[in-house]
């Protein structure tokens, strides 16, 4: 489905009962979390945090943001349209975490982003952190949100397509990189990943002309 297709038929999905439907229910649940005081919204700049922060915005325009920068390990033109696309929303208490450590290891960078995440909580008493995770996206997603933990996951059981359809529904901004992912895998595949991370080493991945692609696909 090319982006003209897509846009289509979000326009038609927003007209359903079903899609009305969950974005009310999203809305009061929500509400009533950031009514229990001092929410954060965790901004990864990909197309899920870009809801969540959208949804929660709406009713709290005073209201935290975490976003961190993974420093050499995402290239800088996508960081910038991140922080570009962070800057349109026009919110004031927006904290920017920065890896610093060139180490690749894991436990490092785990390190350094659970360290900062720990001063945030503290600094200003985060009672909800917010976060836009989806169990479509992954089984390990799912079973983490299953589990359950101190953070709140409204856009849990929201669908790829119900994520679109409010993008464009409320003309929000996205890193462009999903369009031209999209050629490649479509729309209701595409996701934001950290680039130059160790894992995709792993799993066979290279990032090639501002697209991450298998090994295999790299020889074109």
């Amino acid at each position: 489905m090319d982006k003209e297709m897509l846009i289509k038929t979000c326009e038609l999905w927003s007209k359903r009962t079903e899609y009305v439907d969950l974005l009310n229910i999203t809305r009061e649940k929500l509400s009533e979390e950031i009514s229990r005081g001092n929410a954060m919204v965790s901004y990864s700049g990909g197309k899920d945090s870009t809801v969540m922060l959208h949804l929660a915005s709406e009713i709290d325009k005073n209201i935290v943001v975490f976003h961190w920068d993974y420093g050499i390990f995402m290239p800088r033109d996508i960081e910038k349209n991140i922080l570009d696309n962070l800057e349109w929303f026009g919110l004031d208490r927006v904290i920017i975490g920065r890896r610093g450590s060139n180490d690749k290891s894991k436990v490092v960078g785990y390190s350094e982003f659970f360290s900062c995440i720990r001063d945030i909580m503290v600094e200003y008493d985060i009672k909800t952190p917010l976060v836009g995770l989806r169990s479509e996206e992954s089984g390990r997603r799912r079973r983490r949100i299953a589990r359950g933990d101190s953070n709140v996951y409204p856009i849990s059981e929201w669908k790829w397509l119900d994520v679109w359809t409010y993008i464009f529904q409320n003309k929000l901004p996205y890193p462009s990189i999903y369009d031209d992912y999209a050629k490649v895998w479509g729309y209701d595949k595409v996701r934001m990943s950290t680039f130059f991370d160790p894992e995709f080493e792993s799993l066979g991945l290279m990032y090639i002309d501002g697209m991450l692609m298998p090994e295999n696909r790299c020889h074109l």
